[in-house]
């Protein structure tokens, strides 16, 4: 019998399901080679694999009986958690300028493969976050605020993706940015700009996992996660200024680029989320103050008694 598609996932799994296709597409259409390379044929057989699990997720969301066995449950877990360690490492794989899939030197020569690599990265790592907050594995209260109704460990795991991809292409870039003398002359210290992408990556990518962590465990309260979000947030208006920047090691567009202003736009979320409940449950207590000032055998409704003319 088919069913409406009820789970908030569904248009993730959709977009994943789309983004799968055109990569697998893409990469075949990029080399006409008989005999394609080792990373041709992983990123092949990752899209296809994640185009499968995908079609099945988009599938048992209209059929009834299929749906109440998968959303939200185990196989579902496993299937996600599958997607995002394949896609990941596929991301990498094709995001890499070292293996001509998507980059050639620093010119993107395959938008489609590039671009919708980092849809479905997006795409899973939703997924992901939301399977977690909707069991109750992480982020049980929720988040009451203006600004977002997406749980704050989406945020996270987001963030930790953009930091480990930071630190990765910063340190991928280290040998030539370091190493070419050239670019001294060129622009202001590229060598030391490049040293702080690395640092404020690992610094990212150490505290989102400290944060998640924490928050399995339950021992990361939301003042906590406020403080680690503006820290991070300072980080990240210094990486955009000296890494985006001319001259910097993420001026053109790539891998870094795009990570860093994502770490970016990530920590925005994380801060205005985290102060926003912060306010809500100072105004909650707030309110339980006054109520217990009101002293409890007082009738509002009692005539009040008129004083005895002496």
């Amino acid at each position: 019998m088919i069913s409406i598609p009820e789970s908030k996932r569904f248009n993730a799994w959709f977009a994943m399901l789309i983004s799968s296709i055109v990569a697998l597409g893409a990469v075949v259409d990029n080399s006409n080679k008989i005999n394609k390379d080792n990373n041709e044929k992983w990123v092949i057989s990752a899209c296809a694999i994640c185009m499968i699990f995908s079609s099945i997720m988009v599938i048992v969301h209209f059929v009834g009986s299929l749906s109440s066995q998968f959303i939200g449950k185990t196989p579902e877990g496993i299937i996600t958690l599958i997607c995002v360690v394949i896609w990941s490492a596929a991301t990498y794989t094709i995001t890499k300028a070292d293996n001509n899939l998507a980059f050639a030197g620093p010119v993107i020569i395959n938008a489609n493969l590039y671009f919708f690599g980092w849809a479905g990265l997006i795409s899973i790592i939703y997924i992901l976050g939301s399977y977690l907050h909707e069991t109750s594995m992480i982020d049980v209260a929720a988040i009451r605020s203006s600004v977002t109704s997406t749980p704050r460990m989406v945020y996270w795991l987001g963030l930790t993706a953009a930091s480990i991809v930071v630190f990765a292409s910063a340190a991928d870039e280290h040998g030539t940015v370091c190493g070419d003398q050239n670019l001294g002359t060129l622009y202001s210290h590229p060598c030391a700009k490049n040293n702080y992408a690395i640092s404020f990556g690992v610094i990212g990518c150490f505290f989102s996992i400290l944060a998640i962590v924490g928050s399995v465990m339950g021992r990361v309260t939301v003042q906590m996660e406020a403080l680690i979000s503006a820290m991070l947030f300072t980080f990240y208006c210094m990486g955009v200024a000296v890494v985006t920047g001319v001259g910097g090691p993420g001026s053109l567009v790539g891998n870094l680029y795009f990570s860093t202003w994502a770490g970016f736009i990530f920590t925005i979320c994380l801060t205005a989320s985290s102060v926003k409940e912060i306010a809500y449950q100072e105004a909650d207590a707030g309110g339980v103050e006054d109520e217990e000032e009101i002293p409890e055998d007082t009738d509002p409704e009692a005539p009040i008694e008129a004083e005895d003319d002496i």
